[in-house]
């Protein structure tokens, strides 16, 4: 029976192992040979606010009028561009194209990937599929052999907590319409090899639980992902390109001025 609330509880680390090594041999769907599961994945979606949500948005800004003060100070000191111009830059290049979202989303996936195995103690790989910068969504493709494992493990708890999951994903509520089906045995009943993207993250989040974002997106400001995200979001001709643009408004010898003052940071994968 699921439960709903308070009453339901993750399930232990030491039954999550056991039905990993259950999932290998025979789920509801049908046993399948090692070849087949070896060449099967499924692309799922991950649990993710979105790159608008406040704790990114303003990661995001903080860092970009961070760089755009530090190109200014390295520039030459009788160089007419001001940090504040230097920041319209960035903000110009970082919103033409999803790559650096793309870059921060990879790196999301990687530290969330790592925060799975943590919780259920299980050895599930997500391998990055791609960013949707439409719908700022983020999609990775996992192994059938570990959506079976994930399976296992639910239905060793009886399937609570993730029935509690589809009851909360798929109920529609308010100016919130659901196009898909909020009755547990519905999904349960269906052979798993025909779970969508939708239906294998409610699985997945029944498992895991909610991922701190917060903390993950604070590790990445500190680690320099954001950094490397901006620069590898451009490329060198662009961002002269740009700052030449916004340099026509000058007298032809501060023009000048600002080209030789051009900094761009070097790293190695950048081009």
């Amino acid at each position: 029976m699921c439960k709903t609330g308070l009453d339901v509880l993750r399930p232990s680390s030491t039954r999550i192992k056991g039905a990993f090594l259950a999932a290998c041999v025979l789920t509801s769907d049908g046993p399948t040979t090692p070849i087949e599961e070896l060449e099967m994945k499924r692309v799922l979606e991950i649990p993710f606010g979105g790159f608008s949500y406040d704790h990114w948005r303003c990661a995001i800004e903080d860092q970009m009028d961070f760089e755009g003060h530090k190109l200014a100070e390295a520039s030459d000191r009788d160089n007419p561009m001001e940090a504040n111009d230097y920041v319209e830059v960035i903000y110009a290049l970082w919103n033409q194209r999803d790559r650096g979202y793309g870059y921060l989303a990879k790196e999301y996936l990687s530290r969330y990937s790592r925060a799975v195995k943590d919780v259920t103690k299980m050895p599930v790989d997500l391998e990055f599929y791609r960013y949707d910068g439409n719908s700022d969504r983020i999609f990775a493709r996992i192994e059938y052999k570990s959506v079976k494992a994930l399976f296992a493990a639910s239905e060793r708890d009886g399937h609570d907590a993730l029935c509690y999951a589809i009851k909360d994903a798929f109920t529609s509520r308010g100016t919130y319409y659901s196009l898909y089906d909020d009755h547990p045995e519905n999904l349960l009943s269906k052979p798993l090899r025909t779970w969508n993207h939708n239906e294998l993250q409610v699985l997945l989040r029944s498992l895991a639980g909610e991922v701190d974002e917060t903390q993950i997106c604070d590790e990445m400001n500190e680690s320099g992902d954001f950094l490397e995200a901006f620069w590898c979001s451009m490329s060198k001709r662009r961002f002269e390109r740009e700052v030449a643009a916004r340099s026509q408004k000058l007298e032809p010898s501060e023009r000048k001025l600002v080209r030789r003052s051009l900094k761009f940071p070097q790293f190695p994968h950048l081009h």
